[in-house]
């Protein structure tokens, strides 16, 4: 129903596309809150809770992208309504830095990130401290980005700073 719709918004970006395509059928459709809460609890229950570490292996790697393809459909269900599920923001945005749009990556890790998910604060350090895309490279803001998510008691930003300083 959507190939083409929304070309003009996301030329070169299936993803996105096929995303706003998803919303724009559920906004016209209707979607109730007892149905983006049942979406949310199931992007977690699938997906997982948000966390910035690394897959260690190739195997955990296939198995951590495996589940967030399956929870996507919940996830992208999930942000529809007054107040988006931080959950899903997050693990959209991981989608999508996975697919290379990382524009777009950094705008859902970002309004995680206000919505109380630390993982998106290690999320946006990286952008900042590896220059990620078109990101420009910026220490300081890469270690304030770490900061904040230290303070929510995030590990994997816990071990960056710590691998940032030699400790």
């Amino acid at each position: 129903m959507c190939n083409g719709k929304l070309n003009f918004l996301y030329a070169n970006h299936r993803q996105p596309q096929r995303l706003l395509c998803h919303l724009f059928i559920i906004l016209i459709l209707g979607v109730s809150p007892s149905h983006a809460q049942t979406a949310a609890e199931n992007c977690i229950k699938i997906g997982g809770k948000p966390h910035a570490e690394a897959p260690i292996s190739k195997k955990s790697y296939s198995e951590y992208f495996s589940r967030l393809a399956r929870a996507r459909p919940h996830c992208e269900a999930a942000l529809i309504g007054a107040k988006p599920d931080a959950t899903a923001l997050f693990q959209i945005g991981v989608m999508m830095q996975r697919e290379g749009s990382h524009k777009h990556a950094i705008n859902f890790f970002e309004l995680a990130s206000l919505n109380g998910v630390a993982a998106a604060y290690t999320k946006l350090g990286d952008y900042l401290q590896f220059g990620i895309g078109s990101t420009q490279k910026d220490l300081a803001s890469a270690v304030a980005n770490y900061n904040k998510a230290i303070r929510m008691d995030d590990v994997a930003a816990k071990a960056t700073i710590a691998m940032m300083y030699g400790l």
